[in-house]
């Protein structure tokens, strides 16, 4: 059956909205900025992920989830100034574990925090500033 160009763009939409009501929960919200990290209105908190993943220095880590923006850049150190190994592609990305004491990352919160994860595309493991990430990254133990 063939629709008629003026039945066409609300059928689009209606097949979007269908796709994104299958997607998980933290697909479907790809572009939606959870609340603020602070205050009355703390985002959720990271949480286990139930599995474990080793770095290429042969460390194993039960990492966590949490929500991130997408796309983020996965640096080789903390610091905005080091290489960039890769990216997160996802906005719902796994981190092993996290540095307090890292370089100023812009954050309110949790200012000199930086993540270790690996990157999407790349597979490089990396470090991602605190600002980065929607999420409560306390349960995040640290490196």
């Amino acid at each position: 059956m063939r629709l008629s160009r003026k039945l066409a763009p609300f059928a689009a939409t209606a097949l979007a909205a269908a796709a994104l009501a299958l997607l998980p929960p933290a697909a479907a919200h790809a572009t939606a900025r959870p609340a603020a990290a602070e205050g009355n209105n703390a985002a959720p908190a990271c949480s286990d992920a139930g599995f474990t993943r080793t770095s290429p220095y042969g460390r194993t880590f039960e990492v966590y989830w949490c929500d991130n923006v997408a796309p983020t850049p996965v640096h080789a150190d903390e610091g905005d100034g080091s290489t960039i190994v890769g990216t997160l592609k996802t906005s719902h990305s796994w981190f092993a574990c996290r540095v307090d004491d890292g370089p100023d990352n812009g954050s309110s919160a949790h200012p000199h925090r930086w993540l270790m994860t690996e990157a999407d595309d790349t597979h490089a493991w990396g470090m991602v500033p605190d600002k980065h990430i929607y999420s409560e990254t306390d349960p995040v133990p640290s490196c």
